[in-house]
């Protein structure tokens, strides 16, 4: 894909959770969005069937890049619990997660609003949790407290750093209900 592609659907996709910031998402139009992006509506339409297209590519596109984010690189318990305790910094993949939750502020802010979407989050970080595990409790355990997690950074506007929430995730998965000072 080129760069003026690439640009284009960026700036529509920012047009739209800006409007969705504003306003409901029914009365948006493509006019709303094309204006706020700065392009014609026949461009829109080159890269976009209509403003749920556009909306669901978005939604898969960050996706797509919070798989990648938790998959950067994935500990097992026992090395994390190692790595942690002599170093004291957090599971990388943690941090990681939580960049790409800062970096896309503006659309978990919007979408974390939005009927379905909490759902498809929990099914992605599921999803990625069970790479690592064959127990389904555990990730389904381990992603609800994750989404809550960043249920609470957002709510907050985000007033601890991407690297202090992964600390606190990392121990809370590492000691559960002991969480030792370091």
């Amino acid at each position: 894909m080129n760069k003026r592609v690439t640009y284009t659907q960026h700036y529509l996709s920012e047009a739209l959770i800006s409007l969705m910031a504003e306003k409901d998402y029914a009365s948006i139009t493509i006019r709303n969005i094309v204006e706020k992006a700065g392009v014609n509506r026949s461009t829109f339409y080159l890269h976009y069937y209509d403003k749920d297209d556009l909306l669901n590519q978005t939604a898969s596109g960050i996706l797509t890049a919070l798989r990648s984010a938790m998959r950067n690189p994935f500990y097992s318990h026992e090395s994390a619990k190692k790595d942690y305790e002599e170093t004291g910094k957090p599971i990388s993949s943690a941090v990681a997660l939580f960049e790409h939750i800062r970096q896309h502020a503006a659309f978990y802010n919007v979408m974390m609003n939005v009927k379905d979407f909490p759902v498809q989050l929990d099914q992605v970080i599921k999803s990625e949790l069970l790479a690592f595990t064959t127990d389904a409790l555990q990730a389904s355990f381990s992603s609800g407290g994750m989404m809550g997690l960043i249920y609470y950074w957002l709510n907050h506007q985000m007033q601890e750093t991407a690297e202090e929430m992964a600390l606190w995730l990392t121990r809370a998965a590492l000691y559960p209900l002991d969480r030792p000072e370091v």
